[in-house]
């Protein structure tokens, strides 16, 4: 990433799909041990053809021996004579194949996606390959092919697999109608909590350590995510539990906003609509099948606080009742950020401002307000103080949807440098506690007050 900037090529950066971004990666580190340019057409084919051949047999590495077959036999389909071990020799040092104990395997998982997904694409008008997508379109709760997908994507404009995708989207929890977070909506929600809310307050830390760590913890989880599910076998989406169709959801709404910022230029809006109203409605519909599904426990819930008060000593009926209610609206407040979250950065791009004000005004809800709001906070200089203060506004007597814009507005105080005059102003206005914190200054690297 650094080498890209530095390079003059920051614009790009800023406006690139995944893919775009991993190709740069892939031919730099290519390029770093050798390969010359007019080689990278090879390695990227061969490559392809190898990540191709572990997909369809369900391995992660090739023995020494497999992986000469393999190469003998792409040779001779290709007409090429190279040499094995001076072509593979370049590929483990620029570090794309690893070799050991006497195994090939694809060093990080996002090169393999990425010649998985690339091989797909350029054999796409081939009714085998069809079908292998097909067959992948009904399998997108699996990490492995939801991340080719997405590649593939950006590999192939194919109308048909965009279709396919959109249609996925509209199929799971189709008899849900999206949550849109209004007070009717939420008013059993508000209900729990009839005292003053908790005041919220924000501290000044460092960004770059604040974002650092939001990375790291997402790593984490992904990590976790891919084992659990290697771990567990699925037969297909009806197989799947809530948790597993709201996993399936939160990819599928990647994908969806994958699609529509890789070919912002050439959908028009009508169709960048559909894309983006697809995945914000995939996304609250998911939101309110997890929440009628917690409600169902609520009551549960209420009587474990109570015994676990009356473990305690006496205390009052009333503020058992208060604890659990509290309890319960701060998971609900929790899980409606997730999501609210999860849906704005799979579809967080400035090429696709226009289009969410479009489903905003259309839509006119707190859910697709707050995604409208969530979509620009997910950038730098996009603190608009008047606007943030008219949707609060516009808000009224709700105090989750309200809440959650606090929650926003906080994260991205956290995340990107703000003025000084502008966070004092936001803060003071949301009724939000300014504590001026040690922050490190730029110019003299030295810890200031």
């Amino acid at each position: 990433m650094l080498q890209l900037i530095e390079s003059g090529m920051k614009q790009k950066l800023e406006g690139s799909s995944y893919a775009e971004l991993y190709r740069y990666l892939i031919d730099q580190a290519l390029g770093t041990v050798g390969v010359k340019p007019e080689d990278l057409d090879f390695y990227h084919a061969y490559l392809s053809f190898v990540a191709h051949n572990l997909f369809v047999s369900r391995k992660k590495d090739l023995t020494d021996e497999e992986m000469a077959g393999v190469y003998e036999e792409y040779s001779k389909k290709m007409d090429i004579e190279k040499p094995f071990d001076g072509v593979h020799g370049l590929i483990v040092k620029a570090k794309i194949f690893k070799n050991e104990g006497g195994s090939f395997a694809f060093n990080h998982n996002y090169a393999y996606y990425f010649f998985a997904a690339k091989y797909l694409a350029e054999n796409i008008e081939e009714e085998s390959v069809r079908l292998e997508i097909g067959s992948m379109m009904e399998k997108l709760y699996l990490t492995e092919v939801a991340n080719i997908i997405l590649f593939l994507i950006h590999h192939s404009k194919n109308k048909e697999v965009i279709e396919k995708i959109i249609n996925e989207a509209s199929r799971l929890f189709s008899q849900i109608a999206p949550f849109g977070l209004s007070e009717k909506e939420v008013s059993t929600i508000n209900d729990l909590v009839q005292e003053e809310l908790m005041a919220l307050s924000y501290q000044d830390k460092n960004h770059a350590e604040y974002r650092k760590k939001q990375l790291e913890q997402k790593d984490r989880v992904e990590a976790e995510n891919t084992k659990k599910e290697e771990a567990e076998a699925a037969d297909g989406v009806n197989s799947l539990d809530l948790f597993g169709k709201i996993n399936l959801a939160f990819k599928l709404i990647e994908i969806l906003g994958q699609i529509a910022n890789n070919y912002y230029g050439s959908l028009n809006g009508e169709v960048k609509m559909r894309i983006l109203e697809n995945a914000c409605e995939l996304g609250f519909k998911s939101l309110r099948a997890l929440i009628e599904d917690f409600e169902k426990y609520a009551e549960n819930i209420r009587q474990s606080v109570a015994d676990a008060m009356d473990k305690m000593g006496s205390v009052p009926k009333e503020t058992k009742e208060q604890i659990a209610n509290r309890l319960i609206f701060t998971f609900m407040e929790m899980i409606s950020f997730t999501f609210l979250k999860r849906i704005s950065s799979s579809v967080a791009s400035k090429n696709l401002f226009i289009t969410i004000d479009k489903i905003a005004a259309k839509q006119t809800t707190p859910a697709s307000q707050l995604i409208d709001l969530a979509v620009r906070l997910n950038f730098p200089n996009e603190l608009r103080v008047a606007k943030i203060i008219e949707i609060d506004r516009g808000l009224g007597k709700n105090p989750l949807a309200r809440r959650l814009l606090r929650f926003l507005v906080m994260e991205h105080l956290y995340k990107f440098e703000v003025k000084f005059s502008d966070r004092q102003s936001i803060c003071d206005q949301l009724g939000i506690k300014y504590l001026p914190g040690r922050i490190m200054s730029k110019k003299h690297g030295i810890e200031v007050k």
